[in-house]
């Protein structure tokens, strides 16, 4: 493993790009990927397993266990680091926003590491991730975001944070303490666009009933 030189293969296979996809181990929707990665552009990246989701020969990161087959760019099999972990800490600084396919569902212990590896991820990158799945999630970097739904969601920190909601959601909060993974953020109402700040990397889910 040549850290450099696995960083300079990856800038030149995304070539400047601010959005990207990584392609990961779980289930996925090959339709809207396809449909995401034409409409936006995307650079897609498979992260070890990801490579089994499709059948295009997009650039591998990871050890190959889950692939069952060596990565283009090949971590040790043994290590102290997840492939997404690994593949995150590689991606160039101008990267603004992450398509993540294939991240969500299958073992509890596996899922939350995942979505703490986005949160760290966010904090340190300054960049937004997009979960797609059965599941829509949103994790955004400390800061100011505009977030523009119609749709029930709940906003959750994975550290303690201060939190402000204003604009057009049912429940507002100004300058409010929000403990982590705490009830405080759950089962709002959006209409439309409202603004968030958050000194603290904080994600937002989706759902309908």
């Amino acid at each position: 493993m040549n850290t450099n030189n696995d960083k300079k293969l990856l800038e030149n296979y995304l070539d400047n790009a601010l959005q990207i996809g990584l392609i990961g181990p779980m289930a996925i929707d090959e339709g809207e990927v396809e449909q995401t990665s034409r409409r936006l552009n995307l650079k897609l990246i498979c992260v070890d397993g990801g490579l089994l989701n499709t059948k295009i020969n997009y650039l591998s990161v990871g050890d190959g266990d889950s692939a069952q087959r060596e990565c283009d760019i090949n971590f040790p099999e043994n290590k102290d680091f997840t492939d997404l972990e690994g593949t995150l800490q590689l991606l160039p600084s101008q990267v603004e926003l992450v398509h993540a396919f294939g991240f969500l569902g299958g073992r509890l212990d596996h899922q939350l590491v995942v979505l703490q590896n986005f949160f760290n991820f966010a904090h340190q990158a300054n960049c937004q991730i997009h979960l797609h799945g059965q599941e829509k999630i949103d994790i955004f970097p400390p800061g100011e975001h505009l977030v523009t739904t119609n749709e029930k969601f709940s906003l959750l920190s994975m550290q303690d944070a201060t939190i402000s909601i204003t604009g057009a959601c049912l429940y507002q909060v100004k300058s409010s303490p929000l403990i982590a993974l705490s009830g405080l953020g759950l089962s709002n109402q959006g209409s439309g666009e409202f603004k968030i700040s958050c000194n603290q990397p904080f994600s937002i889910f989706y759902f309908s009933e």
